[in-house]
C-alpha cells in the first residue's frame, strides 16, 4: 500500500518524483520477470502451479531480504537521493514478482 501511494504523483514537479517513477517502472519489470519465469517453469520444464509459485515466492522472499539489507546499510540523505532509489526499486521489484505468485496460485486473482 505505501509504494503504490508514493508512487501516486510521478508527474508532479516535486521532490521524490524520480523515485516514484522508477517504482512504477520496476513494479511492472518484476510483474513481467514473474510473468516470464512462470510460463518458462509451467510449460518447457513441466513444473506444477504449487511448485511454480513457491518459486516465485522464494524470489520474492530473496528480493525483500536483499532490500532489507540495503536499507539498513545505506544512509538516506534526501528523498532524492540514489539510496532511496535504489531501496525503492529492489523492493518494488519484488512486489512485482508477488504479484505474478499471486496470479499463479490464486485462481481468479484480480491482480
Amino acid at each position: 500500500g505505501n509504494i503504490i501511494a508514493a508512487a501516486s504523483d510521478i508527474y508532479v514537479e516535486a521532490r521524490g518524483v524520480f523515485p516514484r517513477l522508477m517504482v512504477c517502472i520496476f513494479i511492472g519489470l518484476g510483474a513481467f520477470t514473474a510473468t516470464v519465469i512462470s510460463m518458462k517453469l509451467r510449460f518447457a520444464s513441466v513444473y506444477t502451479k504449487w511448485e511454480t509459485g513457491m518459486i516465485l515466492f522464494a524470489l520474492e522472499a530473496v528480493g525483500l531480504f536483499v532490500a532489507m539489507i540495503v536499507g539498513a546499510c545505506l544512509n538516506y540523505p534526501d528523498v532524492d537521493s540514489w539510496q532511496v532509489t535504489l531501496s525503492a526499486v529492489i523492493t518494488s521489484f519484488a512486489m512485482g514478482l508477488q504479484n505474478g505468485a499471486a496470479m499463479v496460485l490464486i485462481p481468479n486473482c484480480p491482480a
